[in-house]
């Protein structure tokens, strides 16, 4: 995190173009699939589609978006067993 993007890259004309036509880092390790989505968003080259800064604080303060952009499918497999251990009041 908090790195230069694109290490080791020359920044030339070349480089530039390759932006333009759509070339981009890839998915960090710590990041979601539906969080990268979100983050490649703000990566459109056209400015009035990419997110504000207030929906870019709304998402990331969203208490469920880890569970929202979860890589992982729910675990409906475990909801008989959580039922069985839940007692009656």
């Amino acid at each position: 995190l908090a790195e230069m993007p694109y290490p080791g890259a020359v920044w030339n004309q070349d480089f530039l173009e390759s932006l333009e036509n759509g070339y981009r880092l890839d998915r960090p390790k710590f990041a979601s699939t539906g969080i990268f989505e979100y983050i490649k968003s703000c990566w459109r080259l056209e400015p009035e589609l990419r997110p504000s800064f207030a929906k870019l604080k709304e998402y990331f303060s969203n208490p469920n978006i880890h569970r929202l952009a979860s890589d992982e499918q729910p675990k409906a497999h475990n909801l008989p067993q959580v039922y069985e251990n839940q007692q009656v009041v």
